[in-house]
């Protein structure tokens, strides 16, 4: 049952199990030793699992087994840029698209490698040659508006992305890159759109709920906000970054403070070296009312990103309700100091005249 092995590696790559990955190409080189997914299956899960060395020999050895393969030399290609091999890396992209003039992997390859030399106008010309002899390719124009979102000519990336859509209207990759371009231009009624068109067309997909969510927070919809945490949630009910978020939104806008605390604590669990986390836990600590256990959360937070606003009101005002005033003092003024027209400055102020009263 070869194609259903081959069938089942694919779904593991798609859900990025890479574990999952290495134990079908491993029962695949076992029931089908001459398949050539088996070896490039072993090689990805390898690649992606920090083993270099073992990916590469499976790749070597795909070289003599299937010369006119444009694959391996692929995945030597990208094995190549991970290491940033870039000369290397052009030799391997340039054997696959000998092998096959199409391969859209192979031109982005190319692409990657005129960039990391410095070199954004040989990427952009290169992709532009295979556009004028393929006009119609979805791809190529996703290729192009990833090239112009790096090298920052937004407008262009905008351009080469709609028109990757109207090729392909299902286009997942287009329609998020999109999205997230018109967020990046502030457009963000334009994103939000974007990304609902996203979840129809991938609706499992947690993190196109939890940018979502994110979106409309920053329009201040936090009740929409919050119902597509849920719904992020629903799918996969320990994603970290939906639990954080869920947290802080509950946490903000009066809802349950127990619920965000667990919600707060799977986030810390499954992200432990995020700051954010790390705040959204101690600010959930500090609305029970466990103040110790709030403040080296929010030190640690800052420790990670000085330049947090957020971070310092939060460890200001837990270190009020310690009654460390001196120190309350320095975190709030630092609040105050990083932007001092803001709402969190307004809080700020309004702490200190508390102590100054008291």
């Amino acid at each position: 049952m070869t194609e259903a092995w081959v069938a089942l590696g694919k779904d593991a790559i798609l859900r990025s199990d890479w574990r999952t990955l290495e134990d079908i190409s491993n029962q695949l080189k076992k029931y089908s030793p001459n398949s050539v997914d088996a070896y490039l299956f072993h090689a990805t899960a390898r690649m992606n699992q920090g083993d270099a060395p073992s990916a590469e020999t499976d790749l070597k050895y795909l070289l003599v087994q299937a010369p006119n393969n444009a694959l391996p030399y692929l995945k030597l290609g990208q094995l190549r840029v991970a290491q940033k091999r870039w000369n290397d890396a052009e030799v391997f992209f340039k054997q696959a698209l000998d092998r096959d003039p199409n391969s859209t992997e192979a031109i982005t390859g190319l692409a990657e490698v005129d960039l990391a030399k410095n070199k954004p106008d040989d990427a952009a010309r290169l992709v532009q040659a295979q556009i004028d002899h393929n006009p119609n390719s979805p791809a190529l124009f996703l290729v192009q508006g990833q090239i112009f979102l790096r090298t920052q000519k937004t407008d262009l990336a905008v351009a080469a992305f709609s028109r990757s859509l109207e090729l392909d209207p299902k286009n997942l990759s287009a329609l998020v890159f999109l999205a997230h371009t018109h967020a990046g231009l502030g457009k963000t009624d334009e994103a939000i759109e974007g990304y609902k068109r996203a979840i129809e067309l991938a609706p499992q997909d947690v993190g196109l709920y939890v940018t979502l969510g994110s979106l409309y927070e920053k329009n201040g919809n936090w009740q929409l906000a919050r119902d597509t945490y849920q719904k992020g949630l629903a799918i996969q009910p320990d994603n970290p970054l939906a639990s954080n978020n869920l947290a802080y939104v509950l946490l903000e806008h009066g809802g349950d403070v127990n619920v965000a605390l667990t919600l707060a604590q799977t986030a810390r669990k499954g992200l432990p070296n995020l700051p954010n986390a790390a705040d959204t836990l101690g600010w959930a600590y500090y609305h029970t009312g466990a103040y110790s256990a709030a403040a080296p959360l929010f030190e640690e937070a800052i420790k990670a990103q000085p330049d947090r606003q957020a971070y310092h009101l939060h460890l200001g005002l837990t270190y009020q309700k310690l009654r460390d005033t001196s120190r309350a003092k320095a975190e709030l003024q630092k609040a105050i100091s990083i932007d001092a027209k803001s709402p969190i400055a307004d809080q700020a102020r309004q702490a200190i005249s508390e102590i100054t009263a008291s």
